[in-house]
Parts: C-alpha cells; sequence; structure tokens
C-alpha cells in the first residue's frame, strides 16, 4: 500500500515510511461490513531520547465493523467490538481505515538499539542562568515569562 504521503501529511514526525502490507479479508452482511486485517508497517522515527532516526516495525490485527448512519449499535459488544460510523455518503476508504490503526499503533517511546542497550542520553548543552534570573521568572496569564 502506498500511504507515505498522507501518513506523514497527517503525522509529520514520521521521517520515511518504508512498507505498509495488509492482507485480510471483508464481508457484508444486514448493512453492515467486517473488516479483518494484518497490517505490518516498517517506520522511521525520530527517537524519543535523541532524535535520530530509528526504524519501527509495526504489526498488528485490525478488525471493525463499519455501519451505516442511524444504524442499532446495541447488538454490537461496547468493550470489544470497534465500530465505525460510516460518513453520510457511506463510502468506506480502506487506506484511512489503515492508516488510522497505524496512527494509533505508534509507540509511545521510540528508542535505537543502543538506546535499549543503556547507551547514555545525549548531552545538551544549557545556557548559564543567574540565581536572580531564575526568581524572576514568574508564571503570568498561564505564560511562561522569562526576563534577563
Amino acid at each position: 500500500m502506498d500511504l507515505k504521503h498522507s501518513l506523514m501529511s497527517r503525522y509529520p514526525e514520521i521521517i520515511d515510511v518504508k512498507s505498509v502490507h495488509a492482507t485480510g479479508l471483508a464481508s457484508y452482511d444486514k448493512d453492515n461490513v467486517l473488516i479483518t486485517a494484518k497490517i505490518d508497517a516498517m517506520l522511521t522515527l525520530p527517537s524519543s531520547r535523541s532524535l535520530t532516526p530509528v526504524d519501527v516495525p509495526l504489526a498488528f490485527q485490525m478488525t471493525e465493523y463499519y455501519v451505516p448512519q442511524g444504524t442499532d449499535l446495541s447488538r454490537f459488544d461496547e468493550e470489544t467490538d470497534t465500530v465505525i460510523i460510516l460518513p453520510e455518503d457511506d463510502i468506506l476508504d480502506f487506506d484511512v481505515a489503515v492508516e488510522d490503526n497505524i496512527l494509533i499503533h505508534i509507540p509511545m517511546q521510540i528508542l535505537s538499539e543502543a538506546e535499549q542497550d543503556g547507551a547514555p542520553m545525549p548531552l545538551v548543552r544549557a545556557g548559564k542562568f543567574s540565581p536572580r534570573t531564575t526568581k524572576r521568572c514568574k508564571l503570568q496569564n498561564l505564560k511562561l515569562l522569562i526576563r534577563v
């Protein structure tokens, strides 16, 4: 699947989308579409520690019911079933469904192999602040103002 441009537009932190593959099936019953698919993707994202590019493999199963507006949802289990109400035109865009699922499966913490193995955090050179400057920092109108 060619989702590189749309994924990178929706989530600008993505450095590259190397591959996206989906295999599955769709079934139609009583105005409902059930899609079950296995998604495999390889994204390049910045390390949450050092910002170095990290290849992040994603592999997950998606199972979703797509129903038209006005459908009685009581037959679905709200704890286990993922139910998506289709827009007014009743068009199901599988690419968008896969994109949505990829985006929610991106991990919160991304570390390179070296960082996972205990590499120290990168050093950041910070400016010097005198105690006088620090004391003059104050919260005003929900904005942090730093005066020197």
